[in-house]
């Protein structure tokens, strides 16, 4: 599943060629995009979609609904190049659910997704790479469980409780009041 503003620096199209080349290695799957269409990119979305048959449209989703497809997928896919991108919620998101993910190892991203023990980080513009760990994700028994248990696991400390204490200890060991 792709949940986030729907644009190629947000990974898209990378996500979507990837699941077509899963299906020319033998390997079945289907991608669900989720999330508002970004300005300006709505025709060249719909050429998109129309190359790429096993990826589904499914329009904006209500906040609420998020857990619930995260819950239900096989995996979250997030090859994000977003010059500004921080933690995206969504990978917060599908810890809390132990949806495991695949995303781009970019700073913020690695600070919740270990490579290989919560999850799966690559290059977001190597799509051969992308594919790679799909296929991992999806034909290696026990390798989508164990990692979505770790990244659940793992959450715990992005609560606000654990973010707020730990910003509070900071605080007082450099001298703020």
């Amino acid at each position: 599943v792709f949940v986030s503003r729907v644009t190629p620096d947000k990974g898209v199209e990378r996500a979507m060629a990837a699941v077509e080349a899963l299906a020319g290695s033998g390997v079945e799957a289907t991608l669900d995009v989720f999330g508002p269409v970004a300005d300006g990119y709505r025709a060249a979305f719909e050429a998109q979609l129309a190359r790429h048959p096993r990826t589904r449209y499914r329009g904006p989703l209500p906040q609420a609904a998020v857990p619930g497809e995260l819950a239900g997928a096989a995996a979250l896919l997030l090859p994000t190049t977003w010059a500004s991108e921080g933690m995206p919620g969504v990978i917060v998101e599908a810890a809390m659910v132990g949806t495991p993910v695949v995303a781009a190892a970019l700073p913020a991203i690695a600070e919740v997704v270990e490579d290989g023990v919560s999850g799966l980080l690559v290059d977001p513009t190597d799509v051969a790479a992308l594919t790679d760990a799909v296929r991992r994700l999806l034909t290696c028994p026990g390798l989508a469980a164990r990692l979505g248990t770790a990244l659940r696991e793992r959450s715990g400390a992005f609560t606000v409780d654990a973010v707020v204490s730990r910003l509070l200890t900071r605080l007082a060991v450099e001298g703020w009041r």
